[in-house]
């Protein structure tokens, strides 16, 4: 067992599982986007604990449960559905038993399935820990804070008839219910979930109706709140729409949302304008069309004989369509890119000439690029 766990790098395995864990709908709600190149700093945490565990039997001590019900407390001050956390620690456990078991040989196997019950023992201490933190943030006043903005947005969002509950809800946070109200969702660039906790209880204490979503705050403020003061943090992101009655209030916020993720993606701060993104929003707004649109471009070019036409065809459109340009930058013969434009031509019916076919080219190109944003983006 101890040649199987010093073959094992921590980091790889951390990597792994961060790679595994994006696909998870709940993953990009439970950690703020402060990855590294070896994953997430959480991910590389629990991997450590737990090979030190396999490898040693050393249990965790007091400050490593200390540390760990700390990383789940600022999920319980969020407010986010404790089964949600769970899900992701119980996946995190099969993701990374699986790794195990691909990482061991045939003889390693069978000792490694009697180490199997370390890993439910761990899980055991996950659940204990959100447990206790859930518990001890549901009467905290912050924690409260969070769950009635949170609700009271979604009614709004709804457009359920506001109740004597919502009312009370809006008096708590002193927040007006009289609207229309100004959508708005904000980002602190490489900050962690507790300072986009401070944040949205800082605006709450403004009079306006703030929750956090992970690693970003939304909800909905005055038309004439002053937004001077926060963005003299060098590290805010903010977008804002105009002030929007009730029935449209979800779909602002969603496009307010993948705003904010395109501009993150292109590390903008400040407040950042719906035009300067809108090819992004409008592929966004219509996925299956966006996904229609790749398909009519690279459909014909998939599978490896044609790689390097599909390449030749990104870096045209790289260099606005200019075979020179595009011939230094590949290092080939200008004959060699005009050859390669009349096969791309042949195999997909488009004409490279025509402004039409140039811009289908590039939109295909945009949304391969900011399709996992959008995923990320409209998560709350």
């Amino acid at each position: 067992m101890r040649a199987l766990f010093a073959r094992l790098d921590a980091d790889e395995v951390a990597s792994q599982m961060d790679l595994a864990f994006r696909k998870l709908p709940n993953y990009a709600r439970f950690v703020a986007d402060d990855r590294t190149d070896r994953g997430h700093p959480a991910i590389r945490w629990n991997v450590a604990l737990i090979l030190r565990w396999l490898a040693d039997g050393v249990e965790p001590d007091e400050s490593m449960l200390s540390e760990l019900h700390e990383v789940v407390r600022v999920r319980a001050t969020a407010a986010e559905p404790m089964h949600e956390g769970l899900l992701v620690y119980r996946e995190g456990v099969r993701i990374m038993w699986n790794i195990l078991l691909d990482a061991a040989t045939d003889t390693e196997r069978p000792a490694l399935l009697e180490q199997a019950d370390v890993l439910w023992s761990y899980l055991e201490l996950v659940i204990d820990a959100f447990g206790q933190a859930y518990a001890d943030e549901h009467d905290a006043p912050d924690s409260v804070g969070e769950r009635r903005a949170g609700t009271l947005l979604d009614r709004l969002c709804a457009r359920r008839p506001l109740t004597v509950d919502d009312r009370e809800r809006a008096d708590f946070l002193g927040f007006d219910l009289a609207g229309p109200h100004r959508p708005f969702v904000a980002r602190l660039s490489k900050a962690a979930t507790t300072d986009h906790l401070g944040l949205a209880s800082q605006l709450r204490s403004l009079g306006v109706l703030a929750t956090t979503e992970g690693g970003r705050v939304a909800g909905l403020c005055a038309e004439n709140f002053d937004w001077t003061q926060l963005l003299d943090d060098p590290r805010l992101l903010l977008a804002y729409d105009n002030p929007t009655e009730r029935p449209r209030l979800a779909a602002a916020l969603e496009s307010l949302r993948m705003l904010v993720a395109f501009a993150d993606a292109a590390d903008r701060t400040g407040l950042v304008d719906v035009r300067d993104f809108l090819p992004h929003l409008l592929l966004a707004h219509s996925p299956e069309i966006a996904d229609g649109i790749v398909q009519r471009v690279f459909g014909d070019l998939n599978g490896t004989d044609h790689t390097e036409l599909g390449a030749t065809l990104r870096c045209l459109a790289a260099n606005s369509f200019d075979r020179g340009a595009t011939a230094k930058e590949l290092i080939v013969h200008r004959n060699t890119v005009l050859y390669r434009i009349q096969r791309i031509q042949k195999l997909t019916a488009l004409d490279l000439q025509n402004p039409i076919d140039q811009n289908l080219v590039c939109l295909a190109i945009l949304w391969t690029r900011i399709k996992p944003q959008v995923a990320t983006g409209s998560s709350g």
